[in-house]
């Protein structure tokens, strides 16, 4: 596509058409995101050439075929065929419609009515805007985006005249669509709220990164390692940074995010988390080019989110590492650079959303269970199937102690589990919780009538390591009376696949006691 020349004189009348079709035919929807909406996309002709069409430009031509019909044209141009075209840069694409075809030519008008129409909140041109649309050509007319897609005349370089020029060279038999780099990056709102992948803008002619058109991108780290971006950056510009995720770079309680480590039964700043370039951006000073003083550790707002201002101190690429790693070590940190004038929760899918949505820990039971005989000995069969648990045949009594002898092993949404231990990085380990944002919970520990069971294995005097047998023994004190449930703490809420059972035998210890005076024994 050669570089499109523009008439300064306008047609009156081809601009009052455009406007009653406006007011006649429904406008496309709007995508309903909290995004606000881009400047209009100002024209910025091809320089550079790509490889590939952007993700943007491909998701576009699809989009218009699946909305409004007509037929997939071409997108990338070889480099060496004549002209400047964004063709040439993966920044324009060909949508067959034949203006002679009245299907055709309703498909095109309901396109730039809807390209240049107000949305719910009187932005105008909202959907050109969201989509970076830079200028589109059908059927001699130009649809400039510095003009609010309104008409005016198109005339082809190699063709002044339109008597004996081709469909193709007037438009006729396609509509041309060039993008702005952060639309054919999928970067502008338009892609983002479809969840379209996207690629960093880069300051053209080189591997530098555009901080404004770069809307997000987006960097994975896992524990113990780094990563290199595939861009650079530039000495003394601003760039914001938005961390989110927890990892655990150990078993138990071991749970860190970018900034903060679980320490103590607390969230604590920590210096060996992510860091750029060798330093931690999250606890160091101004003067460093971070933030003012320490992390907020204690703020429930997200899940692991931190976010800074961040000046480098030299230009290139970036190396991002992540500390704390080990054989133990699991999940990952993303690093997202989001331009300034953007939400945090542009990037971070988890800000906002708060904890998961967990079954809470089971308490002690306040009223009593069922009626009974009393349970002097039972063994109850607990499936991994039963996230609820079962419950005895006998009834306990309150205040009664008990020892409870649990043995075997089973599985529940890929975990396995015995009586006090859960398989964790190819070992058993005594203390697991599935929610990073509670790193102290203990997850699949027994409880009966809602009590912690404290298990230990059989033969050994303390707790806190696992039985190679998987038999453990322990006591409690009933805390009420009746038929008891008998669980394991899953906190997950939805079905899991299950498999095997745990056997827990119960026996009351000493002399079974009256609960209250009066009272008839159950």
């Amino acid at each position: 596509m050669s570089r499109p020349v523009r008439l300064t004189i306008p047609l009156a009348l081809a601009t009052l058409l455009v406007t009653l079709l406006a007011t006649l035919l429904v406008a496309t929807p709007v995508p309903s995101v909290a995004a606000p909406v881009e400047e209009l996309a100002h024209h910025d002709p091809q320089r550079t050439c790509a490889a590939s069409a952007g993700p943007g430009t491909t998701y576009l031509l699809g989009w218009l075929t699946r909305t409004y019909g007509g037929r997939p044209g071409g997108t990338l141009r070889d480099c060496a065929s004549g002209g400047a075209s964004e063709h040439k840069d993966g920044r324009a694409l060909d949508w067959s419609l034949d203006a002679r075809d009245a299907r055709d030519r309703t498909a095109a008008t309901r396109f730039l009515t809807a390209l240049a129409a107000p949305d719910a909140r009187g932005n105008v041109a909202a959907l050109g805007r969201r989509m970076g649309v830079m200028y589109v050509i059908w059927d001699d007319r130009i649809y400039s985006s510095h003009r609010g897609f309104r008409a005016a005349p198109y005339v082809h370089a190699a063709c002044p005249r339109r008597k004996g020029c081709s469909p193709t060279l007037r438009h006729r038999d396609h509509v041309h669509i060039s993008l702005s780099r952060a639309g054919a990056a999928a970067q502008t709102s338009f892609f983002r709220a479809r969840g379209v992948p996207r690629v960093p803008v880069l300051v053209p002619g080189t591997h530098r990164l555009d901080p404004v058109a770069t809307a997000v991108h987006t960097v994975e780290v896992r524990p113990g390692s780094s990563v290199r971006t595939p861009f650079r950056v530039q000495r003394g510009t601003t760039y914001r940074l938005v961390a989110e995720g927890r990892y655990r770079y150990g078993a138990g309680a071991r749970v860190a995010d970018a900034a903060c480590v679980w320490s103590a039964g607390r969230w604590a700043p920590q210096s060996a988390g992510l860091q750029l370039n060798g330093t931690s951006p999250w606890v160091a000073g101004p003067a460093d080019g971070g933030a003012d003083g320490t992390p907020d550790c204690t703020s429930a707002r997200g899940d692991g989110v931190h976010e800074v201002l961040w000046k480098p101190r030299r230009s290139g690429p970036v190396t991002l590492t992540l500390g704390r790693g080990g054989r133990a070590a699991s999940g990952a940190v993303r690093l997202h650079f989001v331009a300034a004038h953007l939400p945090a929760a542009t990037a971070a899918t988890s800000l906002g959303r708060g904890a998961p949505a967990y079954r809470p820990a089971p308490r002690p039971a306040a009223r009593p269970g069922p009626g009974a005989r009393r349970l002097r000995t039972e063994t109850v069969a607990l499936p991994a199937r039963a996230a609820t648990g079962v419950r005895t045949t006998r009834a306990l009594r309150r205040g009664q102690r008990y020892r409870v002898v649990v043995t075997g092993v089973a599985e529940r949404g890929g975990i396995t589990y015995d009586g006090a231990c859960v398989r964790y990085a190819g070992r058993m380990r005594p203390q697991h919780s599935l929610d990073l944002t509670r790193p102290d919970a203990d997850h699949f520990a027994l409880h009966v009538h809602g009590v912690a069971v404290p298990l230990r294995p059989r033969g050994t005097t303390g707790a806190g390591s696992c039985s190679a047998t998987h038999t453990y023994v322990g006591t409690f004190r009933a805390p009420v009376r009746g038929r008891a449930r008998v669980r394991v703490w899953d906190p997950r809420t939805a079905p899991q696949a299950a498999a095997g059972a745990l056997s827990v035998r119960i026996t009351a210890v000493g002399r079974i006691r009256q609960q209250q005076r009066g009272t008839s024994a159950l």
